[in-house]
Parts: structure tokens; C-alpha cells; sequence
């Protein structure tokens, strides 16, 4: 269900809290999976919650959680280090390469079994 959540674009900043939740779950399950199959222990940062305020940090210590696990995975990654702007297509494209990135490095580790 957490993966699934990836995939809505919030609307508001409530929409935003529940994205934020659920990709940080995300990266706890994918870091350990990754840690169980590949004795690789990959760093989990403090990305949640995603706050306006807090942003520019966050998408910095969020793109390296997806630099270091697409590194891991051979998962050609994309730059999430830009928060997407008030453009909807732009904002969509983001989200949905953000969650296929996700689905992606579920498939990898097995998550979905």
C-alpha cells in the first residue's frame, strides 16, 4: 500500500504529510531489504517529515537515499533534488519517475512477494 501512495501528487499540504510518511517508509524497507540481501548497510536519513521549510535539505538527503540505493539496485536514477514547480505536468512527471523509481527497487528486493 506505501508504494501505491507514491504515485498520488499531493494537492495540499495534508496530501504532502502522507506522501512524505509513506516514502519514508519506503526507504526503511528498501534500506533493509537491502541490508538482508546484500549485507550492504546503506544510511537512512531523517527525510520525514517533508516540510516546506525544511525542503531544499530534504530533497538533498532524500536524492542521496536514491543515489545510494539505485547504486546498490543498477536502477538509472533521477534527480529529485529540484522540487518540482507549480507547473502540473511538471509536478506529475516528478512524482510518477519518483514512484516508478520506487516500484522499481521494489521488484529488485523482492518486495511485492
Amino acid at each position: 500500500m506505501m508504494l501505491a501512495m507514491l504515485f498520488n501528487v499531493p494537492q495540499n499540504s495534508r496530501d504532502y504529510e502522507i506522501f512524505s510518511f509513506h516514502n519514508y517508509n519506503q526507504h526503511l524497507l528498501i534500506i533493509d531489504r537491502i541490508r538482508q540481501k546484500y549485507n550492504i548497510n546503506l544510511t537512512l536519513y531523517d527525510i520525514d517529515p517533508m516540510t516546506q521549510k525544511s525542503a531544499t535539505d530534504i530533497l538533498l538527503l532524500h536524492q542521496q537515499m536514491h543515489d545510494d540505493m539505485d547504486a546498490v539496485l543498477g536502477i538509472a536514477g533521477n534527480d529529485y533534488s529540484i522540487p518540482p514547480t507549480d507547473n502540473r505536468t511538471q509536478m506529475e512527471t516528478f512524482y510518477f519517475q519518483h514512484a516508478d523509481e520506487h516500484r522499481q527497487a521494489n521488484l529488485k528486493l523482492d518486495l511485492f512477494a
